[in-house]
C-alpha cells in the first residue's frame, strides 16, 4: 500500500509535466507601475521619491512623507505631472528639478558633515551643549535655505502651467488630504 501511494503521486506528477509539456509558452505579466494613493495617473520616472527620494519617512518638509528625490519637493509638484504637459513644459519643469537637485547635492553633504560632527560632539566623554547647539543651528539654516530653494522652484513650476493647468492642480489640491496632520 505504501509503493502505491508513491506510484500515485508519481504517476501524477509525470501527467501534470506531460500536459505543461504541450501548453503554449505564457508571456510574462509587465508589472504594475505604483499609482500613489493621492496622486493619478503620476508621470512614470517622476512623482512620490521618483529620483530616488533620500529622506526617510518625514522628509525635509516635516511631514510630506517620502517627498520629491529628497529635495523637498512634495505632492504638489508630483501632481503637476499627472496634468496635462506639453513636452516643452515637461523639459523645463525637468531642468528645474535637476537644477534643484544639482545646487542642493553640495548643501546635503554638508548637513552630512555637521551631522558627523555632531555624533562626534555627543560621544565626548563631557558633551559641549554650547558647539553641539551651534552645530544643530548650522543645520537648521542649511535645511531651511533648501526648503526655500524649493519653495521656489515650485513656484518656477507652477508659473511655467497655462490658467486651466493651475485650476486643475488647485482641483486636485482640494480633493486630496493634507500632506501634513491638522
Amino acid at each position: 500500500m505504501r509503493y502505491s501511494g508513491m506510484l500515485l503521486v508519481s504517476l501524477a506528477l509525470s501527467a501534470g509535466t506531460a500536459l505543461a509539456a504541450d501548453m503554449p509558452p505564457q508571456k510574462p505579466v509587465p508589472a504594475k507601475r505604483f499609482a500613489h494613493p493621492m496622486i493619478q495617473d503620476c508621470h512614470p520616472g517622476h512623482g512620490m521619491g521618483g529620483y530616488g527620494g533620500m529622506m526617510d519617512g518625514h522628509g525635509m518638509m516635516g511631514g510630506y512623507g517620502r517627498d520629491m528625490m529628497g529635495m523637498g519637493l512634495g505632492p504638489r509638484t508630483a501632481m503637476v505631472w499627472s496634468l496635462n504637459l506639453s513636452s516643452e513644459q515637461r523639459g523645463k519643469i525637468s531642468k528645474l528639478i535637476e537644477k534643484l537637485k544639482h545646487d542642493n547635492w553640495a548643501t546635503m553633504g554638508t548637513i552630512m558633515d555637521d551631522a558627523g560632527v555632531l555624533r562626534d560632539l555627543y560621544h565626548a566623554d563631557r558633551r559641549d551643549s554650547v558647539a553641539i547647539d551651534q552645530t544643530y543651528q548650522k543645520i537648521f539654516d542649511l535645511k531651511r535655505k533648501m526648503i526655500k530653494s524649493a519653495l521656489d522652484t515650485e513656484n518656477e513650476i507652477e508659473d511655467l502651467l497655462t490658467p486651466d493647468q493651475l485650476n486643475q492642480l488647485r482641483d486636485k489640491l482640494h480633493q486630496s488630504p493634507p500632506p501634513y496632520p491638522d
